[in-house]
């Protein structure tokens, strides 16, 4: 049996204003250097084979503290790569229809330029089965964003998912959630 633990990456100041910063590749900021060290103790006893990370910054950032000194190789993958919002990229929260744009009620609000969700999720299916196919009896850790891991709550429900993103329940910076197939 397989067994993924998806890590939202470490606190960036992008984060801590509320904005909106899917492609803007921030650095992590020294809370998030500190949530990712606080993270390290609690997968130390994680026998952890193999790190996927996005290629965004604070996502490689986030993976090189949490593998520091075990010998985990890191690969990166684009497959992991946060939402595009298109014209929203930068806008403070309060400035866009946020939920609206998870599919509030089946409906995805459309911005000029921004990734659909169906476009995230076959995305992170081929992830999935590319990594099941490679490493079948790995403890996989999986560096991304809050949508990948929003995408992957919406997959591992199933038939039983409305598509309505906006009910599944956000992650904060440098929380994890695991998955076993």
């Amino acid at each position: 049996m397989s067994q993924y633990i998806f890590v939202r990456h470490a606190q960036t100041d992008g984060n801590l204003e509320e904005r909106v910063h899917g492609y803007t590749d921030h650095s992590i900021n020294a809370e998030g250097r500190c949530q990712a060290r606080r993270l390290v103790g609690e997968l130390s006893c994680l026998p952890i084979d193999v790190c996927f990370t996005s290629p965004m910054r604070r996502c490689v950032e986030t993976a090189k503290i949490l593998c520091e000194g075990r010998n985990i190789p890191i690969v990166v993958d684009a497959r992991l790569i946060e939402r595009n919002y298109g014209e929203m990229e930068g806008r403070h929260f309060c400035e866009i229809d946020y939920e609206g744009f998870w599919g509030r009620d089946g409906c995805e609000v459309k911005y000029q330029g921004a990734e659909c969700l169906g476009d995230i999720r076959k995305r992170v299916e081929n992830f999935i089965n590319d990594t099941e196919g490679k490493y079948p009896d790995a403890v996989k850790l999986v560096i991304t964003h809050g949508s990948v891991i929003r995408t992957m709550r919406g997959i591992d429900i199933g038939s039983g998912f409305s598509g309505d993103y906006s009910e599944l329940p956000r992650i904060d910076n440098c929380e994890k959630y695991a998955k076993r197939y």
